[in-house]
């Protein structure tokens, strides 16, 4: 009786281990966004959304039609975007900005940012590679 629960327990943690691996997997992919592709694109900031596992940026940006589209661009941890020299105060509603990013793949007004410009002094306060990014 005692190995059959030895065994089980070590089938749970290995099924525990096999599932977490996976979750972390998903969590990381990028399949959903163009890699070789970027768009930039000049808008007003909506929201900086300063929170764990990703930090956000919304944006409000005017479409070739005329009409205001909300942009949603993914950027990485707290920690990562303070090293950077971020803060939560870093984008305040009203900004205007220039993002680069890559968009996702299926169309939707989402993205990884690349780069942001403050339109105010033209300072650079993200700039990424790909590799980065994509991360």
């Amino acid at each position: 009786m005692r190995i059959d629960r030895s065994v089980a327990a070590v089938a749970f943690a290995l099924a525990f281990v096999m599932l977490g691996g996976a979750v972390s997997a998903a969590h990381h992919s990028r399949t959903g966004y163009e890699a070789e592709r970027t768009v930039t694109l000049t808008g007003v900031v909506k929201e900086f959304r300063w929170r764990n596992p990703h930090t956000f940026l919304v944006w409000t940006v005017t479409d070739e039609t005329g009409k205001e589209v909300d942009w949603s661009g993914e950027m990485l941890s707290i920690q990562t975007v303070t090293s950077w020299g971020l803060t939560r105060r870093s984008f305040q509603p009203g900004d205007e900005v220039t993002v680069t990013a890559f968009p996702a793949t299926r169309g939707a007004p989402i993205s990884i940012i690349q780069k942001v410009v403050m339109a105010a002094d033209g300072e650079v306060v993200v700039d990424q590679t790909p590799a980065e990014a994509f991360r």
